[in-house]
């Protein structure tokens, strides 16, 4: 089963638990795995920190899923770069299928 990483903004969106949990279940429904972010960290740790959590469990993945908010987010776009520059399957939340 493909690991596909949801990526998208956290920091500040006080509803970002229901959208990543929401695209997890739908990544599921796909058939991939889904590693989901907001189900990573604890809410008590600090951005770098949880960067470094995200980052590792990102690097395990074949794919990164892009939230329609990942523009907005300095980590997302730190994923999205990154993912691109290691040539991981990187597309918009609706281009999995």
């Amino acid at each position: 089963m493909k690991k596909i990483y949801i990526s998208g903004k956290i920091t500040g969106d006080t509803n970002y638990r229901a959208k990543f949990f929401e695209e997890a279940n739908r990544l599921l429904s796909l058939g991939y795995e889904p590693v989901n972010p907001a189900a990573l960290v604890l809410t008590d740790v600090s951005w770098e920190d949880a960067m470094k959590t995200v980052l590792t469990a990102m690097l395990l993945c074949e794919g990164v899923s892009l939230l329609p908010d990942w523009i907005e987010s300095k980590g997302a776009i730190i994923e999205e770069r990154l993912a691109r520059e290691l040539r991981m399957d990187v597309k918009c939340y609706t281009e999995w299928e």
